[in-house]
């Protein structure tokens, strides 16, 4: 009876160490992978593109809340910042642009800070946390004069002046079609009256016109017309106005470019009624 006791005891003993060696070895797993990414020391000679996607404020008008900023980061300390298609109608370019002093410091393995003071307003002082998925994008917030605005969304950073042999993003999307792959939805709208799930084959012309032919649940065919800037080496920003038998509405489209031909988009449609992410693949239509 003693040598089963303890052939009992010894058992338990073995699970229990394995379970903690499991639990270890995932703990260190995510360590690891904290510990590959490698975050910039400086943001001197970096341009960061920051992708709105939430704002909270008591602001009627005038804030940014969709759309994207491109920084450029120089080593006097400076930064110039512009926004495009960031608020509602259509704004100027000048308008959108901003500039000012900034202060970056990495806090841990994977996440920084920047203190800065936007000159061009007030000298308003604003904060960016940053937490770094990869080398060279995550997730971003700031909070601008102490609670005014509150922006929160997604960056990617690639060095300034990268040789255009180097970019991933096109120049124009005439002659293209575009298969949106709809993998995340935001909306208060009822569930069943909007996509939540799908397939959108965007076809786009020289002229400025695009075709849109939904698949899925709650999917409509439209047309549209549209206007595509490339803001940086990897992303572009699509201005629509999208119209089909029963909705006549704008929409705002960020494209992330990871490969040249394809890479992940967030759309802000109807000013911030549904907001859609997903991934993308781009093909010629001719």
């Amino acid at each position: 009876m003693n040598i089963l006791n303890n052939l009992k005891l010894l058992t338990y003993a073995l699970l229990i160490m394995g379970c903690v060696s499991v639990k270890a070895h995932n703990a260190n797993d995510n360590r690891k992978d904290f510990l590959t990414i490698d975050i910039p020391r400086t943001l001197a000679g970096m341009e960061m593109v920051l992708q709105i996607e939430k704002t909270a404020t008591n602001f009627l008008s005038g804030y940014p809340y969709k759309g994207a900023v491109v920084k450029h980061y120089n080593k006097d300390g400076k930064f110039t910042a512009q926004g495009t298609a960031t608020m509602q109608g259509a704004v100027p370019d000048n308008q959108q642009a901003y500039f000012g002093t900034y202060k970056y410091q990495r806090t841990g393995t994977n996440t920084a800070v920047e203190k800065s003071i936007n000159t061009s307003i007030n000298n308003t002082p604003f904060v960016v946390k940053y937490t770094f998925e990869t080398d060279s994008s995550g997730k971003w917030e700031e909070d601008f004069g102490g609670g005014e605005l509150k922006m929160s969304g997604s960056f990617t950073i690639v060095p300034s002046n990268l040789p255009p042999g180097q970019h991933l993003a096109p120049e124009t999307k005439a002659d293209v079609s575009v298969a949106l792959i709809i993998k995340s939805t935001k909306s208060d709208l009822p569930a069943d009256v909007y996509p939540t799930a799908g397939l959108v084959l965007q076809t786009y012309s020289q002229d400025g016109t695009l075709v849109l032919k939904g698949f899925g649940p709650s999917s409509v065919n439209s047309t549209g017309t549209y206007k595509y800037t490339k803001i940086s080496a990897n992303t572009a920003v699509e201005e629509v106005t999208q119209v089909s038998d029963y909705f006549t509405f704008p929409y705002t489209m960020v494209y992330t470019f990871e490969t040249p031909t394809s890479g992940k988009w967030f759309q802000n449609f109807g000013d911030n009624l549904i907001k859609f992410s997903g991934a993308f693949d781009i093909f010629p239509c001719k």
